[in-house]
């Protein structure tokens, strides 16, 4: 009965690990989901820059000047 008990405890022990395991899964894939659409903006934004310095230059202004 001890011996059965214990290896309960491991039982719900181990399930316990692999729930912990699952959960630091789903937060690793939320974080770089995130990490992927930081990414994303900023690409945007670095375009959505350049397409105004280009309509900058065609007016004939320095955006670096600026």
């Amino acid at each position: 009965q001890a011996a059965q008990q214990q290896a309960e405890a491991a039982q719900q022990q181990a399930e316990t690990a692999q729930q912990q395991a699952q959960a630091a899964q789903q937060q690793a894939q939320a974080a770089q989901q995130q990490a992927q659409a930081a990414q994303q903006q900023a690409e945007s934004e670095r375009q959505r820059a350049e397409r105004l310095a280009a309509r900058l230059r065609e007016l004939g202004v320095d955006a670096d000047s600026l």
